[in-house]
């Protein structure tokens, strides 16, 4: 089943500042689990929004930021604490839905393109 489109209704603001290496705290274990978006740095300051599969309102977002890391930078949106459960990461920046899967005391990783 397809999302349909949404309408924003949230602020949208200026990029949040790079987050520094062991600044994201993983919130995951029983019954949780954690999804990493990597996005290329042309994304950086986009919002990426999250469904519960088949549902047409947002779970909840995140904005796409650049975590600077010892190896250097990447850039990336964090879900640090989601439900398991079947999930749509929302279309943004001209890329497709995507349903996914999040598993208990597990870090879920997609890669979209920019």
């Amino acid at each position: 089943m397809k999302v349909p489109e949404h309408e924003h209704r949230h602020h949208h603001h200026r990029p949040l500042p790079p987050s520094g290496a062991g600044t994201v705290l993983l919130d995951i274990g029983e019954g949780v689990g954690a999804l990493v978006v990597h996005a290329p740095a042309t994304l950086c300051g986009i919002e990426i929004e999250i469904a519960r599969r088949g549902e047409m309102n947002a779970f909840v977002h995140t904005e796409v930021r650049e975590r600077v890391l010892p190896e250097g930078s990447v850039y990336a949106g964090v879900f640090a604490e989601l439900p398991e459960g079947d999930y749509t990461l929302l279309d943004f920046a001209r890329c497709p839905d995507r349903d996914l899967t999040i598993r208990s005391g597990r870090v879920t990783e997609v890669t979209v393109p920019g």
